[in-house]
């Protein structure tokens, strides 16, 4: 007899591979960052099989989301206001080589040139100074939650948020600074990374990072020609 510890993770899995898999290979800013392994980006490209994932990973990565809308009703009930969920971000001709066919964003509907990189941020919060700021929200397990914490730079969400933010700032250029905000599912402890992004200049400057208990650690790390960087890797796996 099948109990419910043992139910629950096989239909995850079972349900995962028959309606998505790993799903189709397309250059997106999820996939982007120097850590990226850009031989495994290589095999999904050219439709190698991979290894069904376990019904645990599935659930693992199914349950951020819902990590995210946990933080977002504790802004909302803060002095802060949280706006623009989920707003789509198009930064046009970013992959020339991928041609002018129109494709359709699975998320919103919306259609959108092949080449262009088109994306959903997480949200906006503004704070009591009426200052906006782009968010993107991260829920990791206690092991990678320390290793940031304890110095580990974590370039791959750093990259992905400024492609979000090039975005953002074709829609409103008073964007300029963000928060990747990241929650340690285990303990529910948070630390984030203030960021500013240059679009003339395509630069990240990572300014510190704070944890909830208020402790600041300067950071001041330039991330020189990061969305350009990315879309390079992406070509190269083409």
């Amino acid at each position: 007899i099948l109990l419910l510890a043992e139910v629950i993770l096989k239909g995850a899995g079972m349900v995962f591979a028959e309606q998505e898999g790993h799903g189709e290979y397309y250059p997106r800013p999820s996939l982007s960052g120097p850590e990226r392994c850009i031989r495994q980006l290589v095999y999904w490209a050219r439709g190698e099989a991979l290894k069904p994932l376990p019904g645990r990973a599935v659930v693992v990565m199914d349950d951020s989301s819902w990590h995210e809308e946990l933080t977002s009703d504790l802004i909302r009930k803060s002095a802060f206001q949280l706006h623009s969920p989920q707003m789509p971000v198009t930064i046009q001709d970013a992959f020339p080589w991928r041609g002018t066919g129109l494709v359709e964003c699975a998320t919103c509907g919306e259609k959108h040139q092949a080449c262009d990189v088109h994306g959903h941020i997480d949200f906006i919060v503004t704070d009591i100074l009426g200052v906006d700021r782009l968010v993107e929200h991260k829920a990791l397990s206690h092991w990678g939650f320390e290793g940031i914490r304890g110095g580990t730079i974590p370039l791959d969400y750093l990259t992905q948020h400024a492609i979000y933010m090039r975005g953002a700032a074709l829609l409103n250029p008073d964007v300029k600074e963000g928060i990747l905000l990241i929650k340690n599912k285990n303990q529910s402890a948070y630390l984030d990374f203030l960021v500013e992004y240059d679009a003339a200049a395509d630069s990240l400057l990572v300014k510190k990072m704070t944890h909830h208990t208020g402790e600041v650690v300067e950071i001041d790390l330039t991330m020189p020609n990061v969305t350009q960087s990315a879309f390079d890797k992406f070509a190269a796996v083409e």
